[in-house]
């Protein structure tokens, strides 16, 4: 009985911390219209449920082949699209440097955002306004970077929320002084999870409740 205690106790705590690591791996792409930019995470209808990690993605928040990019499109070597690649063989993107976001699948859901690794697509230094909200309202903002075109791990730690947005800064210096290039940024493995709805919480500290009832049943029945 305390071993079931102590298990339903430890299934609390992990059930309240556990994240999920979104490497942008294993997406069926051939549901996805592509283009240069790479593959729209928008597109809802691709995923059974609907959004990739439980999140809805806005347009532009793209997800392309990181290992071949550079091969396929003729880029300069060394851009962030081939060197930003933390695990796998997609990284994500906005596409044309447009402001992208992520949020809650419900209107009601709101989740953790833990990290990413981020860096920058063709301008050495760039920095990206990164914002999270709750019904609409501002709670955290920070700016990352500078980015170089190696991801590097930014800690956030931000908690309860329901939608991150993003918006490349004009900053940084252009890949082989190469103008016609846009601010874009790379990401990849998204540390994000999910808050348990309140309701969840009681009916797992009812089963707490029904175990220490039986144990102390079971003890009086011993004496």
């Amino acid at each position: 009985m305390k071993k079931l205690a102590a298990g339903l106790s430890l299934a609390i705590v992990a059930f309240s911390a556990s994240a999920d690591m979104l490497t942008f791996e294993g997406i069926p792409f051939t549901n996805f219209p592509s283009n240069l930019n790479g593959y729209g995470l928008s597109n809802t209808a691709a995923f059974n449920p609907p959004g990739y990690g439980n999140l809805l993605w806005s347009a532009n928040f793209n997800v392309l082949e990181a290992a071949n990019y550079q091969a396929r499109t003729g880029a300069p070597a060394g851009n962030g699209y081939t060197n930003g690649l933390v695990s796998g063989s997609y990284v994500a993107t906005n596409g044309g440097a447009a402001p992208v976001s992520f949020e809650a699948l419900t209107v009601d859901g709101l989740f953790n955002f833990t990290s990413v690794y981020m860096g920058a697509a063709w301008y050495d230094g760039l920095t990206v306004a990164v914002t999270g909200y709750r019904d609409g309202v501002q709670i955290y903002s920070t700016t990352t970077g500078p980015l170089g075109y190696t991801s590097a791990l930014q800690v956030f730690d931000w908690v309860n929320v329901d939608k991150v947005s993003f918006v490349s800064l004009d900053t940084g210096t252009v890949i082989d002084n190469q103008s016609t290039y846009n601010h874009a940024f790379v990401m990849d493995n998204l540390s994000v999870s999910p808050v348990p709805a309140p309701e969840s919480y009681a009916l797992m500290l009812a089963g707490l409740g029904v175990v220490g009832s039986l144990a102390r049943r079971r003890r009086a029945n011993q004496a």
